[in-house]
């Protein structure tokens, strides 16, 4: 779509979803090129390194920062990490808490990025970021929830197998 004499990419978000409400999310951040710099895949298990360990501080970090997201089962691969991010009511069950924009998903995973890169880059890396955006998924039930879990926790079985494929991505 050309907007101000430039090229942007359509928003792969759904048109009509509010991202602010109660709902569970998959999410799949990937490293700018996919550069291989969160650690390695070694006889099926991921072993993080300085990188990755940043990252898992962080993404842990969410919901003490966000007091209203939790999180389900995650992983972190060499270039990209899974994770299931869930949006809650507060704790009197309203809901209008959500409806400042700060805690939506994409507010969510654009202050974990910065955060990482900020860490990332005060180590010296500072040619380190994140590709600008990132896949999402709404849960929809737990049949669904059951195999996107499968499927984040078998993700360093098949590192191996097809890294290069974008298959390993999503």
């Amino acid at each position: 779509m050309l907007y101000n004499k430039q090229y942007r990419v359509e928003s792969a978000r759904l048109r009509e979803y509010d991202y602010s409400i109660c709902a569970w999310y998959y999410v799949t951040i990937n490293v700018f090129q996919h550069q291989e710099l969160l650690g390695f895949v070694q006889n099926n298990i991921m072993l993080l390194n300085d990188l990755g360990e940043i990252v898992q501080s962080e993404w842990l970090a969410i919901p003490r920062i966000r007091t209203n997201v939790g999180l389900d089962e995650f992983i972190i691969m060499p270039n990209h990490m899974h994770g299931i991010v869930i949006i809650e009511g507060n704790k009197a069950g309203n809901n209008d808490l959500f409806k400042n924009d700060k805690q939506n998903l994409s507010n969510i995973i654009r202050g974990f990025k910065g955060s990482v890169t900020s860490k990332i880059h005060k180590l010296g890396l500072t040619d380190f970021q994140w590709q600008p955006r990132f896949y999402d998924r709404v849960i929809r039930n737990e049949r669904e929830l059951f195999y996107i879990r499968q499927y984040i926790e078998q993700n360093p079985l098949k590192w191996d197998l097809s890294e290069e494929l974008p298959d390993n991505l999503y």
